[in-house]
């Protein structure tokens, strides 16, 4: 399943590399105009492209924690490049950096994150309790 969520991660890499040329290049406006006629539908891809993202990068890492932090491995990649991107508009005459953005990419990578922790550790125990149930009783 690992394999997976791995090749979905860098189908959805691919997707946000594009859409961030089409940003940073100045093309692709009718997207944007059509986004923009949405209430609040820049705030609302932000949360589910980021949201999607932190999701399968933290299923491609099985949902694994920095010991130290406590934290989603691949929540706090996420979360450093997000970080890293939204700064980089500052770079863009076309682009505009914005604190809003940026809350509404955590509040995805935070819930989706949770989200990835719940579907992994159901996954688990249901993979656990079919173990079990295979296996013959000790004589």
């Amino acid at each position: 399943m690992t394999r997976v969520y791995r090749w979905l991660t860098a189908l959805h890499v691919l997707f946000l590399l594009f859409l961030t040329y089409l940003a940073d290049s100045g093309k692709g406006m009718r997207l944007w105009l059509a986004v923009e006629r949405v209430p609040y539908g820049d705030k609302i891809g932000h949360l589910l492209l980021m949201g999607l993202l932190a999701f399968l990068v933290n299923m491609s890492l099985r949902c694994e924690r920095i010991k130290v932090l406590s934290v989603l491995k691949g929540s706090t990649i996420v979360w450093v490049l997000v970080t890293l991107e939204e700064f980089s508009q500052l770079l863009f005459s076309r682009r505009s950096f914005s604190l809003q953005d940026l809350a509404a990419d955590y509040i995805g990578i935070i819930l989706f994150g949770q989200l990835a922790l719940w579907v992994f550790n159901r996954s688990e125990r249901k993979r656990l309790l079919i173990g079990m149930s295979t296996t013959s009783p000790a004589e």
